[in-house]
């Protein structure tokens, strides 16, 4: 079966021209300058043209040698053989009394160009109290494919291991890649710049965008054939900052910002290309036709058909169902300006005090929407009486599309008054209202019928009563859906002594939840849901220093609510923090932490609880710059258990009473759980023989050893029960004051324990080792 390869994109078309430009200019100054610069220690500046200069690249190659599963390493890890950027840096500063136009200080830092799946380039530049710029450019490849993911599993064989067919003389065949895998590039860019950052008031711009573009897969369900489909991806988002700092007294700032965000997507989806593991057929006359991921078209062709004739590729009959064209478009802009005015101050004595308001009216729109299919699909399936499959299928909104708004107002505003030299008094109070009406406009759907793909669309009626071509139209409808949220937070705090510390709270929030799925202007008066929660919690917070080397912090808060707006929602809530130091010497440092996250739901059918637990410990030591050793390590689990209604198939009959939700005859009541107890540690011991030589070694390992709910004989534990080792060794030798040879390897060894399931396992061993120099002066 062919794999799903990764796709990159050139590296010029993979940064803006700004940062391009940026990137050029640097490396450029970087080979002018080292051309110039006399050979001396690296640590020591160059002077030149009224600057000290620093710079560095580092440029070598990684080889990487890889087995088992190439797909989940991908995933996981994703590096590549090929030479890299693996470094430059750039710093200049202004040397006094020297003068400059454009900067008195730039810098520079990038890394990954070449091929790595994470690159960066960053650059700073300021000039007195004119202006301080910097700006950021990212590039991410972002590759999934996780084969669990969505797979029908189709099995091979049957109980008594014999094989199985989805046709005559045709077996089952594998799918081992994820119909959801993922494969995209995303790119981020970053600008902001601070005009006039010592005055009393200065002025704050910035632009930033992140851009999403690759492939993904999805699925179609329920119709027949079950479609894997290719999602054409093209995501953009920008925002606008405007901004206007005051500062009119000392220990006063207030701050007006306007921030605008545009969203685009023209994300679309069509079928894969002809030859796709999940799509490689075609009909008895050459067309190409997709026969659904799982393999369900093979039942809908009638009785007596063969369904596929093996061949390559293999061949489907034009009575089943099959997909030969499939496209769907919805491109939709979104626009969120937002104004916020806050304000901070410590100008009077023993009180600080902070607000903010917030205010944001988003308008989203989808004016166009397009769905076509052409092929066979089983709306009907029986041939024998006359009644043909569904043909064709075009699915439009012919008025106003779909359009929704969102308004929201939110704020907060706090204060802390040092009541006494030991006692001080805070309230912090916050408040977040939004509506969001939508509509959308009626939906129009036209479908004709045929007996097979060969025969045109309409030439068989859809059933016994209809006519050859049927248009269904939905009604325009909307949704509304609001919440307003109160939260005050009343704290007091007491110095018991230099070396102890308690304070004490009281949170309460009120939230209101109203959702309507009728009138799109609905006013909250026939509300679907009208939710009111009240939550009351309690805070108690200590800190300690028993020693000049030991402290200890923790806190806890209790918490409960009259209500839940999900069935996962918590009405108990039970929070416990605790970490802890000691530095017994400068040089050494050991400490702990614990986190528990307790939440409860006990009400009938429900008996929801979860909780999140960790705990890590720590220790560094580093008598002197010959060798360091850190130790590590860390323990979580997260827990969930709640009352679910499922289905076991027919015959299964409930025995729970009608109005639970669960009384059909295929429906079962049980507690679905999920575990997931994870092992972390890690050991990372450097040594520096000589001061020309460093020298590192290290540990790293993740273990899971977790458990869910069966809901299907042939679900596999996946990364619930698995194990991810990461070994490395890296050396530097500076050879020369300017020039030092490095080498590094790491290990990635991924490997899950049990039941491996139907496709391809997804362990995997891969070798990194990286051969570099860099030139620095």
């Amino acid at each position: 079966m062919t794999r799903i390869c990764r796709s990159r994109m050139p590296e010029s078309q993979s940064r803006p021209l700004a940062l391009r430009t940026a990137y050029g200019i640097s490396l450029a100054l970087f080979v002018l300058l080292a051309v110039n610069a006399p050979a001396q220690d690296s640590s020591k500046p160059v002077i030149q043209n009224g600057y000290a200069m620093h710079q560095s690249i580092d440029f070598g190659g990684h080889a990487v040698n890889t087995s088992g599963n190439i797909d989940f390493y991908n995933t996981l890890v994703g590096a590549s053989s090929g030479p890299r950027l693996l470094g430059h840096t750039l710093d200049l500063r202004a040397v006094p009394g020297s003068r400059h136009t454009f900067f008195d200080t730039l810098s520079t830092y990038s890394f990954g160009y070449g091929g790595d799946n994470i690159a960066m380039t960053s650059l700073r530049a300021s000039k007195g109290k004119l202006y301080d710029f910097n700006g950021t450019f990212r590039r991410s490849q972002l590759y999934f494919n996780y084969n669990l993911l969505g797979n029908p599993l189709n099995p091979a064989v049957d109980a008594n291991n014999n094989t199985l067919y989805l046709a005559p003389n045709f077996p089952v065949f594998q799918v081992n890649t994820s119909p959801n895998f993922a494969n995209n590039v995303r790119r981020m860019l970053d600008l902001n710049a601070t005009i006039l950052p010592l005055n009393k008031i200065s002025i704050r711009l910035g632009y930033s965008s992140n851009d999403i573009e690759g492939w993904s897969g999805t699925t179609l369900e329920p119709v027949s054939p079950h479609m894997f489909l290719y999602s054409n991806n093209r995501i953009s988002t920008d925002n606008w900052l405007a901004a206007v700092d005051w500062k009119p007294v000392r220990g006063t700032l207030i701050t007006y910002e306007q921030i605008v965000t545009h969203a685009k997507n023209n994300t679309f989806l069509s079928l894969p290309p002809f030859g796709n593991p999940l799509g490689g057929f075609q009909l008895s006359n050459g067309t190409p036709v997709q026969f659904g991921f799982d393999g369900q078209a093979a039942i809908n062709c009638g009785a007596g058909v063969n369904a596929i004739t093996p061949g390559n590729p293999p061949i489907l009959n034009e009575a089943c169902s099959g997909a030969l064209s499939y496209r769907r478009a919805a491109p939709t802009r979104a626009i969120f300006p937002t104004e916020e005015l806050r304000f901070q101050s410590s100008h009077f004595k023993n009180l600080a005090f902070n607000g903010r308001f917030r205010y944001t009216g988003a308008n989203m729109n989808a004016p166009d929407y397009l769905e076509q299919f052409n092929g066979l699909s089983a709306a009907v399936t029986n041939p024998a009486a006359a009644t043909g499959q569904q043909r064709t299928q075009i699915t439009t909104f012919p008025d106003a599309g779909a359009t929704a708004k969102r308004i929201s107002v939110a704020g907060d505003i706090g204060a802390t008054y040092q009541i006494s030299r030991k006692f001080s008094a805070s309230d912090q109070y916050d408040f977040w209202n939004f509506r969001q009406p939508s509509s959308i406009g009626a939906l129009v759907m036209q479908a004709q019928c045929g007996l097979s793909m060969f025969a045109a669309p309409g030439s068989a009626p859809c059933s016994a009563t209809s006519q050859d071509a049927t248009t269904t139209t939905a009604a325009a409808s909307g949704m509304y859906l609001a919440q307003k949220t109160n939260i005050n937070t009343l704290t007091g705090a007491y110095q018991i002594s230099p070396a102890a510390s308690i304070s004490l709270g009281w949170r309460y929030r009120a939230r209101e939840i109203i959702r309507s799925g009728g009138n799109a202007s609905h006013a909250g008066t026939d509300a679907d849901t009208n939710l009111s929660i009240h939550e009351n919690t309690g805070i108690l917070s200590a800190a300690l220093q028993p020693t000049r080397a030991w402290k200890v912090n923790g806190s806890i808060e209790l918490g409960y609510a009259n209500n839940a707006y999900t069935q996962v929602s918590p009405r108990q809530t039970q929070r416990y923090t605790l970490r802890s130091t000691y530095r017994p010497k400068a040089w050494a440092t050991i400490g702990g932490t614990f986190f528990d996250l307790e939440h409860r739901n006990n009400i009938f059918l429900v008996n929801h609880l979860d909780h999140n637990r960790s705990f890590t410990f720590f220790g560094s030591v580093a008598p002197n710059e010959h060798w360091a050793i850190d130790l590590g390590y860390g323990y979580s689990d997260v827990y969930s258990v709640s009352g679910i209604c499922y289905s076991l198939g027919t015959g299964v009959a409930s025995t729970l009473p009608d109005g639970t939700g669960c009384s059909t005859a295929n429906n079962q009541f049980g507690n679905s759980y999920f575990d997931t107890p994870t092992h972390s540690g890690n050991i990372d011991f450097s040594w520096s023989p000589i001061k020309v030589v460093h020298t590192a070694i290290g540990y790293h390992v993740n273990s899971i050893d977790g458990a869910q709910m069966q809901f299907n004989p042939r679900q596999v534990p996946g990364t619930l029960q698995s194990k991810f080792q990461t070994p490395y060794f890296n050396i530097a030798w500076q050879i020369h004051p300017e020039w030092t040879l490095k080498a590094d390897w790491n290990y990635y060894g991924y490997g899950e324990q049990g039941y491996q399931g139907l496709v391809l396992p997804r362990n995997f061993h891969a070798n990194n080792a990286t051969i570099a120099m860099r030139y620095a002066f």
